[in-house]
């Protein structure tokens, strides 16, 4: 008994062409040899099929894995590139320190409402001992007052009983720079997620572009070859060649833009989650799924819950709030500031019969004439608010259009997928028309071409 070929099941022959489609008999002939009893004696095939079991297939596949040594290619979903950019943003970086930082403003706001304790400490050194003259009593004598180095320390505390406002005030201003701040992190949050989106689309779209541009490259590669098969038969004229060849040479620029599109989409979607430009990029097609409150609802409604939930107006509304409330405070210091402040205070001195002292005191504070410095001040905060609202009424309107372009090309985009749908079908029942004339040589090449393209 001679063998003449070594050949493999179909269930092998679907691993095979699965993992890589280019692998060769020759290559896989040592690893099977002498697994699978199957051979090829005078054109006739052994094999007996029961021999074979699901856990077979399964073992099969994977040592097909291990011993060519096959990546599997795990596609990155939207979700895990959200996460990825979230993680590596710089400006978001900034924008959560920004919010870290008005977190400590507020407490600091919050503080200068609550007693305030310190200590002082200071060591003196005189030119000379100071001495009291009693000459003007008649008294011709001179006493010492104090030493020429003595020490002094106090420790003071004070709590302010009433500011007019200015306390509360500033800690409503603090209140409200925390909200503009947060907000501002989800804002920057949701342009990243929008911005990597479009990224992921991008790259989706520029691989369909580059596998559509291949497919018209080989169907006009074969037909410029059938077209050049007749020509040397002399059933077509040299013109058809011709322009079978200068649609083969658009086809193939199409093909170059549309493989530089994709490497531009690639690059920029590393740049977004933080990778080096030309890391290799494999993603998942697998969109989220909208909700269905957006879906059903109606330009209105979308454009209210819109102008609810839009970060950027949030943001505004808070940042003019703080404007105001820092006016107010402004104002309020120019009016009465009343604070009750204790002392403990020593001094060493000999002269003296108690080096420590404990003083009480209560301290007004009311500025009634500054040449208009705090009014002022005040007006310029107040300004600024309403530049900032003026500016909100400006988002309001483009978010409003934003909005409704949105459900506009929705809408467009679901009837075109229902037109192109039924186009398909008609298309290929056109194409294979024009299949049929071309075997039967009753088509020209333009037509052949145009078909083509009508099916793309």
């Amino acid at each position: 008994m001679m063998y003449e070929k070594t050949i493999w099941p179909s269930c092998c022959r679907c691993y095979i062409g699965s993992f890589n489609p280019g692998i060769t008999d020759s290559r896989l002939a040592p690893f099977f040899k002498g697994v699978l009893p199957i051979t090829r004696v005078k054109n006739e095939v052994s094999l007996n099929m029961k021999t074979i079991c699901f856990k077979t297939h399964r073992i099969l596949g994977m040592l097909l894995i291990l011993y060519l040594n096959i990546p599997l290619a795990i596609g990155e979903t939207l979700e895990q590139a959200w996460d990825v950019a979230i993680a590596v943003d710089r400006s978001l970086e900034a924008v959560r320190s920004q919010s870290r930082a008005a977190e400590q403003t507020l407490s600091a706001a919050e503080g200068t409402r609550w007693p305030n304790f310190g200590l002082n400490a200071a060591y003196t050194q005189l030119d000379d001992v100071p001495e009291l003259d009693l000459s003007q009593t008649g008294l011709p004598l001179t006493l010492s007052a104090a030493d020429d180095n003595f020490y002094a320390a106090q420790a003071q505390l004070s709590i302010p009983l009433y500011t007019s406002g200015r306390i509360s005030r500033g800690i409503d201003a603090a209140s409200a720079g925390l909200k503009a701040a947060r907000s501002q992190v989800r804002g920057s949050t949701q342009n990243i997620k929008l911005s990597v989106a479009e990224a992921f689309v991008t790259v989706l779209r520029a691989e369909h572009a580059v596998v559509v541009a291949q497919t018209n490259i080989a169907s006009l590669s074969a037909h410029a070859l059938d077209v050049e098969r007749f020509h040397k038969k002399g059933l077509v004229p040299k013109n058809d060649l011709l322009a079978a060849n200068v649609a083969l040479a658009d086809a193939q620029q199409k093909g170059i833009t549309a493989n530089n599109a994709l490497d531009i989409a690639r690059a920029s979607y590393n740049r977004r989650l933080g990778h080096p430009l030309q890391t290799p990029v494999v993603l998942e097609e697998v969109m989220p799924e909208l909700s269905p409150e957006i879906v059903e609802n109606n330009v209105k409604n979308l454009t209210e819950l819109a102008l609810s939930q839009r970060t950027e107006l949030i943001q505004l509304f808070e940042q003019a709030q703080a404007l105001r409330h820092r006016a107010a405070g402004k104002r309020a210091e120019g009016n009465p500031q009343i604070a009750l402040s204790g002392a403990y205070t020593y001094l060493e001195n000999q002269i003296f019969a108690d080096d420590d002292v404990l003083s009480a005191s209560i301290g007004l504070k009311w500025s009634l004439f500054d040449a208009g410095v705090i009014k002022n001040r005040a007006g310029a905060l107040s300004y600024q608010a309403d530049a900032l609202m003026q500016k909100r009424d400006d988002v309001t309107s483009i978010i409003a259009l934003q909005v409704r372009k949105a459900w506009l090309d929705g809408n467009e985009t679901r009837k075109r997928l229902d037109v192109t749908q039924e186009a398909v079908g008609q298309a290929e029942e056109n194409l294979k028309v024009a299949k049929s004339l071309k075997r039967m040589r009753l088509s020209s090449h333009s037509q052949n071409v145009k078909e083509w393209r009508i099916f793309k």
